[in-house]
C-alpha cells in the first residue's frame, strides 16, 4: 500500500492517552460539579491553528520571549513572568523546554486524530468535525450562540464541555501539549500543558493560558 503526503494522520500513543486522562481529571476536578462529560474533537486541533485563530502565533510569540530574555533582553521578562508566571523560571533554567515547544507548534501543523481512549473513570464521547460544525461553524449573533450551546448541553449534558487536544511532544523526561475547552459563549480557554516524569510516572506541572473568554 503507498500512502500519499498528508493522507496519513499522527496517532497518539497509550501513554499519551494516560498523560491526557490524567489532566482531563485535574480539568474535572476543577468545576467542581461532579463528572464532566468531555466531548472531544477528533481531528483537533488541526482546524485551531489557521490564521483566524492564530494558536500558532501565540505560541511562536512565547517562545521569542523566552529567548530574547535568555539573549538578555530584559524587556522580554515582563512578558514571559505575565505569560507562564511560576514556570517562568523553569524555562528559562531548562531551555529544553524551547525546543519542545517550538514541536508543538510544528506539529499543530499537521493533521493529527484522537480515538477514545481515555480512561475509563472518565465520560468522554469523541466527535468528527461535521458534529462540532453542525452546532458552530454558522453561528453569528449571541442569540445564536446561546441557542446552539442551549442543544450541545441537552445532547452531552448540562456538565460538558467541548475539547481540543494537540498531539503531545516529549523527550521522555518533559512533556508539553496545546488544550482547549468551551463550554458556553463565553467559556472557554486554550493553554500549553506542561508534564514531567518523575519516578517513571507522569506528573501534571503547570499549564499556561493563551487565551481565554
Amino acid at each position: 500500500m503507498i500512502l500519499l503526503p498528508g493522507i496519513a494522520l499522527a496517532q497518539a500513543t497509550k501513554e499519551d492517552y494516560a498523560i491526557y486522562s490524567q489532566f482531563l481529571k485535574i480539568v474535572q476536578d476543577s468545576y467542581k460539579t461532579g463528572k464532566v462529560s468531555f466531548v472531544v474533537n477528533e481531528t483537533t486541533a488541526y482546524r485551531q491553528k489557521s490564521k483566524d485563530i492564530g494558536i500558532n502565533d501565540d505560541i511562536n510569540e512565547k517562545v521569542r520571549d523566552i529567548r530574547n530574555y535568555l539573549a538578555g533582553n530584559k524587556n522580554s521578562a515582563g512578558y514571559l513572568t505575565f505569560s507562564f508566571r511560576d514556570f517562568a523560571k523553569t524555562l528559562v533554567t531548562d531551555t529544553a523546554w524551547i525546543l519542545l515547544l517550538d514541536e508543538v507548534n510544528r506539529k499543530m501543523k499537521q493533521r493529527f486524530k484522537i480515538a477514545n481512549n481515555f480512561a475509563p473513570d472518565l465520560q468522554t464521547n469523541v466527535v468528527d468535525e461535521p458534529i462540532c460544525d453542525k452546532f458552530f461553524k454558522h453561528v453569528k449573533t449571541v442569540r445564536q450562540i446561546d441557542r446552539n450551546w442551549a442543544r450541545f448541553h441537552k445532547k452531552y449534558g448540562a456538565v460538558s464541555a467541548l475539547i481540543e487536544l494537540s498531539p503531545i511532544t516529549s523527550d521522555g523526561q518533559r512533556a508539553v501539549f496545546y488544550f482547549s475547552t468551551r463550554c458556553g459563549g463565553i467559556c472557554g480557554e486554550g493553554d500549553l500543558v506542561f508534564f514531567s516524569k518523575e519516578n517513571s510516572e507522569w506528573k501534571f506541572l503547570y499549564k499556561a493560558p493563551l487565551w481565554y473568554n
